[in-house]
């Protein structure tokens, strides 16, 4: 622990020579209180501070200093890979920081950062004895639909495993597919048992913390095999897809063995006479497969068309629209629409995101369907040929307001904002923004629907309870509702 005196000393020397504030200080991992080297620290000002951030490297002994550094409002903020960021007067780890006030240039400032590890889970893969499984493979998800892989392990000697770098939040643990020394073959199987999401046992992940005991004893059963080709001119690629995995498979003949039963995606990626071709063929396994044929088709340039055509959509271009694919496995990465672009054939869902925070996408047809928002996207099928009719309306609903304490405002204050059904019931969406310099928070861009909105430092983003006692907001086409908030304690 830095001493005191040491303290001032080094106020006292960076005060000699800088010419604006100074912000300096040691970053700590919070468990064990050692300096934490090469550690990224960001001063962030807030909105109305006409400051640009900083990023500097904290030295190999956990100090740093921020020099010059002009009157206004900021947040301190230090991130290192396999912690979680911590910031300046935060009430607990994963919690967000309290802003500060410079308000002078002869001002000096020695703060103490403590980071604290992610979380983790620990367990074992055992057999029907309970004597450990070693070098087993075991996968994490995301504890809720859609499902997505997050990490993986492997078991030691003994069967034990430890995965790490985890956010808080609930998981579900499964282990992989396997045959035994006498050729028994053991199923995917979840913590605490069963081979469906619905059977398994969900898993609470805190920072700092390691969740034991997870005990997964693989369930017996019949891996099959799903033999095939795939036809067309020239094909690039194709991929298995699982809940559990993706395998790249040969092509164009291809074979795929030891498949668990359940859904199976196949995709097929290829080059036609006049481009992108692609197939997917969709199974469930509960036998073997024979002579799959999947035909890679040639795919078309995608077309998007705004509604109504006039001065409201005359703005829009389709790279308004961003997209990402769901297969089996989860929800890919976000990536911006370009037109006349090609995607292979699949689910997906897309967004929009117009120049304009006073528009909004009401609706979507594909050739298919009329489609309906999900937590803020629209799920669509694609096939070999993509045709998206996007419905835009004007007067998107806006929140604004301050935020207050005492009846003073509170600069930085964390402002979250949940989008709900009809009901009040069901969280659909989750914004986090922060207030401005001068208390003032405000969302342009919403839907029509039912919203509630708290402000606080100790706000748990995986309580999806948190928010009841705020009231239910209805906003319609067109409000631009004035909300004004008491920070919670």
């Amino acid at each position: 622990m830095i001493s005191l005196a040491t303290r001032f000393l080094l106020l006292a020397l960076a005060a000699g020579t800088a010419q604006g504030a100074v912000i300096q200080g040691m970053v700590m991992e919070q468990e064990t209180g050692l300096p934490v080297a090469r550690t990224l620290i960001r001063l962030i000002p807030l909105q109305g501070t006409r400051a640009k951030p900083v990023e500097i490297f904290a030295t190999d002994r956990g100090t740093f200093a921020v020099m010059n550094v002009i009157p206004g409002w900021y947040i301190l903020r230090a991130e290192k890979p396999m912690f979680a960021a911590a910031e300046s007067g935060q009430i607990r780890p994963g919690r967000p920081g309290h802003p500060f006030q410079v308000e002078r240039d002869e001002q000096s400032f020695f703060m103490e950062m403590r980071l604290t590890r992610m979380g983790a889970v620990a367990g074992q893969v055992v057999d029907e004895n309970g004597l450990g499984l070693p070098e087993w493979s075991v996968v994490l998800y995301s504890g809720e639909q859609p499902y997505r892989q997050v990490a993986m392990g492997r078991t030691d000697d003994r069967g034990s495993f430890r995965i790490w770098d985890l956010a808080p939040g609930q998981y579900l643990a499964r282990s992989a597919e396997g045959i035994l020394e006498d050729k028994t073959t053991l199923l995917p199987t979840y913590h605490r048992s069963g081979i469906n999401p619905s059977e398994a046992l969900p898993v609470t992940v805190r920072l700092g913390q390691t969740e034991p005991d997870l005990r997964i004893q693989p369930v017996k059963g019949r891996l099959y095999s799903i033999r095939g080709m795939a036809t067309g001119q020239s094909i690039q690629s194709i991929t298995l897809i699982t809940e559990l995995e993706r395998r790249t498979l040969s092509a164009p003949n291809f074979t795929a063995e030891r498949v668990p039963p359940g859904p199976v995606e196949i995709l097929v990626e290829g080059m036609g006479v006049g481009g992108k071709c692609g197939g997917l063929t969709r199974l469930i396994v509960d036998r073997d497969f024979v002579g799959v044929t999947i035909p890679c088709q040639s795919i078309l340039p995608g077309s998007v068309s705004f509604y109504p055509n006039g001065a409201l959509t005359s703005k829009l271009q389709p790279n308004h629209i961003w997209y990402r694919r769901v297969d089996l496995d989860g929800i890919g990465p976000e990536r911006r629409y370009s037109a006349g672009e090609t995607l292979l054939p699949g689910r997906y869902q897309i967004q929009l995101r117009p120049p304009a925070d006073d528009l909004w996408m009401s609706s979507l047809a594909d050739g298919q369907r009329e489609r309906e928002m999900q937590d803020g996207w629209f799920g669509t099928e694609a096939g070999n040929f993509l045709h998206w009719l996007i419905t835009v309306r004007g007067g998107a609903p806006s929140l604004s307001g301050a935020v207050t304490q005492e009846k003073a405002a509170v600069p930085g204050a964390p402002v979250y904002i949940g989008k709900y059904d009809a009901q009040g019931n069901n969280r659909q969406q989750l914004w986090q923004l922060r207030a401005d310099a001068n208390g003032q928070y405000r969302l342009a861009g919403l839907t029509p629907g039912a919203y509630r909105v708290l402000s606080s430092f100790d706000f748990d983003t995986e309580d999806r309870y948190a928010m009841e006692k705020a009231p239910l907001l209805v906003l319609k086409e067109g409000d631009k509702t004035v909300h004004d908030l008491t920070i919670n304690p």
